[in-house]
């Protein structure tokens, strides 16, 4: 091994064909290592320092130092220096700098390799491009751009600005406010603690927001987005998208594309837009939206607020009182456990109350509303047009109000009524609901099946209504009052 030592001027100096040990000092030094596996230290001053052919370590020691050789490079940096150049280097870089650094690869021939640079603490711009890269920023605010290939990229402590470029790339934000994108390729993003940003561009990707207030967006592809903990933004935007938003109340919007929406835990915010989307509120009290398309929502535990919108949609109340509004087309709707109120809006609807005292509203379309999953006290309303049928089943105080609608408007309406209560053990006939029908308008059938005492009821009818009454074991003249 040879020793080639400067001096505090400006040097150049050669190596040899050995394993040299170059030393710079003070000055402006060109060194180079040249053949063999040399240590060439540059020292105090901005140096150019090539190692050459070799497996060589570079090491400079202050600001606007130079790097470069065709050879496998270790690369140090021990200075506050600002600039530092990297350059017609063709195989891998492995790189270590303190405290701050802004590193820049001037040939990016070199990068077609697999490179691994560490920042160190300050703030940091480091370059990936070509080759499957592992770039660390470590502490302090830093930029990282990971270029083409597969990379790694670590922001570390700090508010980062991290960029994956092309490739199918891996991101960890870590600590600190970060903004992250994947550009494109079907990457994995880690944001990590903080409020972040993060876009997955391009590709069918998984982003991560974790601990923090987070905006996240899928960007081009079938993506995966979880919120985390706090309160988050999450947009699938377009294709195929499953979003989670966590805990925390969170705001979550499907985009283009058939999406899967689950709130989790907290009172959140879901729409479905574009597409057939299947919505989940969880826990909470939930707000969800099909927006266009066939969508089914379940608003799960919480009193939730479901609007089917356009399309034939599926809404289930699911437990706690409920509001749900089918919208345009033709829906089925549950309200599940609960006080509900459930509005079929235009199309052919059909309304389930469930448990619980709920109100029934038919609005626009021919409509079905049933009372067949409840003994409680339930409402149904008519609002609009249409040619409605309405199943009343079991026992409970049931209120059917037609009184609102203008006159020749129920042609084709059924109203059927069965009123008994059996017991399980040995299906006696205990006691009749109490029931009350008021018709203002003409034309209307009303059917009457079993009915045990049908004057513990009262029908008010127009002067055309038609009543059928059967299998019933009292009756007489009195038992009807017409208006």
């Amino acid at each position: 091994m040879a020793l080639l030592n400067g001096d505090n001027g400006n040097n150049i100096i050669n190596g040899t064909w050995l394993a040299d040990r170059i030393r710079g000092l003070n000055g402006n030094d060109q060194l180079f290592g040249n053949a063999g596996n040399d240590e060439v230290f540059g020292g105090l001053g901005a140096d150019t320092i090539e190692g050459n052919s070799g497996n060589d370590r570079l090491l400079g020691d202050s600001e606007g130092s130079q790097f470069g050789g065709p050879g496998n490079i270790t690369l140090g940096l021990n200075t506050t220096s600002q600039n530092t150049t990297v350059n017609n280097s063709f195989t891998p870089v492995v790189a270590e700098f303190s405290p701050t650094l802004n590193v820049r690869f001037d040939d990016f021939t070199f990068l077609t390799n697999n490179d691994l640079i560490r920042g160190g603490t300050g703030k940091d711009t480091i370059l990936g491009e070509q080759g499957n890269d592992r770039l660390y920023g470590d502490s302090g605010d830093d930029r990282i751009f990971g270029g083409t290939g597969d990379d790694s990229v670590y922001g570390g402590v700090g508010n980062d600005v991290l960029v994956g470029n092309s490739g199918d790339d891996e991101i960890f934000g870590g600590d600190g406010d970060d903004n992250i994108s994947g550009v494109s390729g079907n990457d994995n993003i880690f944001a990590g603690d903080g409020n972040d940003i993060a876009d997955g561009g391009s590709g069918d990707d998984v982003v991560r927001g974790e601990a923090g207030y987070d905006l996240l967006s899928g960007g081009l592809g079938s993506d995966f987005l979880s919120g985390g903990e706090n309160n988050d933004r999450l947009l699938g935007q377009q294709d195929n998208d499953t979003l989670d938003g966590g805990s925390g109340n969170d705001e979550l919007l499907g985009g283009e594309g058939d999406d899967s929406i689950s709130g989790g835990i907290g009172n959140d915010s879901l729409s479905g837009d574009l597409g057939n989307d299947t919505l989940e509120g969880d826990w909470g009290d939930d707000f969800l939206t099909g927006d266009e398309g066939n969508d089914s929502l379940n608003g799960g535990d919480g009193d939730d607020s479901l609007n089917g919108g356009d399309g034939e949609d599926l809404l289930n109340g699911s437990v706690g009182d409920d509001f749900l509004d089918g919208g345009d087309d033709d829906d089925l709707l549950n309200g599940g456990d609960g006080s509900d109120i459930l509005t079929g809006g235009s199309g052919y609807d059909i309304l389930n109350g469930g448990l619980g005292n709920d109100s029934l509203i038919a609005g626009g379309g021919s409509d079905r509303i049933s009372f067949t999953f409840s003994e409680m006290n339930q409402e149904a309303e008519f609002e609009s047009f249409g040619n409605d049928t309405i199943d009343s089943f079991l026992r409970g105080s049931n209120i059917i109000d037609l009184s609102d609608v203008p006159l020749g408007v129920f042609v084709d309406d059924q109203l059927r009524t069965n009123f008994d209560a059996l017991d399980t053990n040995d299906n006696d006939i205990l006691d009749d609901g109490d029931f009350n029908v008021s018709v203002s308008s003409s034309g209307i059938t009303i059917n009457v099946l079993g009915a045990v005492d049908p004057s513990q009821g009262e029908f008010l009818g127009g002067s055309e209504a038609t009543i059928f009454v059967k299998d019933v074991m009292e009756l007489d003249g009195n038992d009807f009052d017409f208006v």
